[in-house]
């Protein structure tokens, strides 16, 4: 996997640009950081390199080794199927939709529409270029709220 140095950092848009070892410039987007980390600016960090055909060049992706504040985010559950054990949040971020499964809740046994959450966002294996939510935590209120 190579590596490299990140160069520049915008915590608050969520991208920045890594210099790599061979002297390339790449960008990145705080959705292909893994781990509990963003980058800073300095942080030796390793990736993949993808072709972005929207962009015409490389970019990083499966990002590792940043240093930077933890990157849990905000959203809602928009749709939720208790009986499936599955739904999708929407980030409040990017409005993202992002896939959550029962088994990514932390301190919970389901969700219900329009729960405001707390989670990370990892690639999804089953969905190529694709991301889901896991770490998902209720923000106050119980996982019953709504069923009455």
């Amino acid at each position: 996997m190579p590596g490299g140095r990140v160069r520049q950092w915008n915590e608050g848009r969520g991208f920045g640009f890594i210099d790599t070892e061979d002297g390339e410039s790449l960008f990145v987007h705080l959705h292909d950081v893994l781990g509990d980390n963003a980058l800073q600016v300095g942080d030796i960090v390793q990736f993949e390199r993808k072709f972005s055909d929207k962009k015409g060049k490389f970019e990083a992706v499966n990002v590792t080794g940043g240093t930077g504040i933890d990157t849990h985010e905000a959203g809602e559950v928009y749709k939720w199927n208790e009986e499936r054990g599955f739904g999708f949040i929407r980030a409040n971020r990017d409005d993202t939709e992002l896939f959550v499964h029962r088994f990514s809740l932390v301190e919970a046994q389901s969700l219900f529409e329009g729960a405001k959450v707390t989670f990370k966002r990892e690639p999804d294996e089953t969905s190529e270029g694709k991301q889901r939510a896991v770490e998902v935590q209720l923000v106050g209120g119980s996982a019953n709220k709504g069923k009455e």
